[in-house]
């Protein structure tokens, strides 16, 4: 079957990302489609729960890409082993942009990142229905200091962290806050909270599905995200 990416894809020829024909004409980041007519995409602030509402989601019926998105790149984890994934980090980045890779979202799956909400991201989104995950920022900061020391991430344009993998405590939080602290909230909280105050934006919090605001709340959020 003749099925050529459109003129518009075609700067990504030639990349090892694999995509699956579909019957309209259109390509897919996976070859399953999941029980919704929907695209979804979580929109996070870091270590907010991403994984953990994208399991969600997959046990209801929707099908999980294991491709993280940004505006200007992806991180392509669909055949890297769960555990080796946060150790392959820096290996399986391609740089493909939001407004071509969000096409690959077919009906019935969907997309994780901490992508901003600006107009950019809005107008590729435009069709997709929004989950935006936040949480206490004091648990996130040290959630992602122990995640840096965990894993092999490092922020853009800096190729090594010297004290990743000194014990936590005071003194490394410090380090953290030196060098990476930046980084993450403005580039990787700021953009991304708008999404709160944006309609028809489904936001959940960390906090409610894990069960410290009750068991209530946390039945409560799993019903407000079947519907």
């Amino acid at each position: 079957m003749f099925h050529p990416l459109p003129e518009e894809l075609r700067d990504i020829a030639g990349q090892p990302f694999p995509l699956y024909p579909c019957s309209n004409e259109s390509w897919s980041i996976k070859p399953t489609a999941g029980r919704s007519s929907s695209r979804v995409m979580i929109c996070s602030i870091p270590k907010a729960g991403t994984h953990l509402y994208a399991r969600l989601l997959g046990l209801l019926g929707l099908v999980q890409s294991d491709v993280f998105f940004n505006k200007d790149y992806l991180g392509d984890f669909r055949f890297v082993d769960v555990e080796r994934a946060r150790f392959t980090h820096s290996e399986n980045i391609l740089w493909i942009p939001i407004e071509i890779s969000s096409r690959f979202i077919q009906p019935g799956q969907f997309g994780y990142g901490h992508l901003p909400c600006d107009i950019g991201t809005r107008h590729c989104l435009a069709d997709f229905k929004i989950v935006f995950l936040s949480r206490e920022m004091r648990a996130a900061i040290v959630s992602q200091m122990r995640y840096v020391g965990d894993s092999d991430w490092c922020p853009p344009e800096r190729a090594e962290i010297t004290w990743r993998n000194e014990p936590d405590g005071p003194d490394k939080m410090l380090k953290y806050f030196d060098e990476i602290a930046p980084f993450i909230f403005n580039d990787r909280c700021h953009p991304v909270a708008p999404w709160a105050d944006q309609e028809n934006v489904l936001g959940l919090s960390y906090e409610q599905i894990i069960g410290d605001q009750g068991r209530e709340v946390q039945l409560e959020t799993i019903r407000r995200i079947v519907e």
